[in-house]
């Protein structure tokens, strides 16, 4: 994954403002997203958001972060947060496993960033989610 100019000033910033190292930011859904390292998303969120507050302000956009797992099911377990999701990987293609009752539990937004921030950081081709 190669970031632009205007990516990497992004993660400047965030690192600047939070403490925290980022391993990839992006723009998807009218969001700007970053991926934070293991164990800092607490760091990275602040005391009652108060880091996430100052990096909005800052940009003027709306932040989602999300935390790196090199295992690619906590790694979706972990996006989707709240839901109890399985996951299915073949020939760079996966698919997220969601029970029907769970689906109010996530916005069709939210789905697509996590399939952009799938897709990125375990470069795969295709992803899709199945309720189930």
């Amino acid at each position: 994954m190669l970031l632009d100019t205007r990516s990497i000033q992004f993660i400047n910033a965030f690192e600047q403002l939070t403490g925290v190292r980022t391993g990839d930011c992006f723009e998807a859904e009218g969001f700007l997203v970053f991926l934070v390292k293991k164990g800092e998303f607490g760091r990275a969120i602040g005391r009652r958001g108060s880091n996430i507050s100052k990096v909005q302000k800052k940009f003027g956009r709306r932040i989602l972060v999300f935390e790196d797992f090199d295992n690619i099911s906590e790694f979706t377990q972990a996006a989707c947060r709240l839901l109890n999701v399985s996951t299915d990987l073949s020939d760079r293609k996966l698919r997220v496993k969601i029970p029907r009752g769970e689906r109010e539990g996530i916005s069709g937004k939210q789905i697509r960033v996590i399939k952009e921030l799938l897709k990125r950081r375990f470069d795969l081709e295709e992803v899709e989610f199945i309720f189930t």
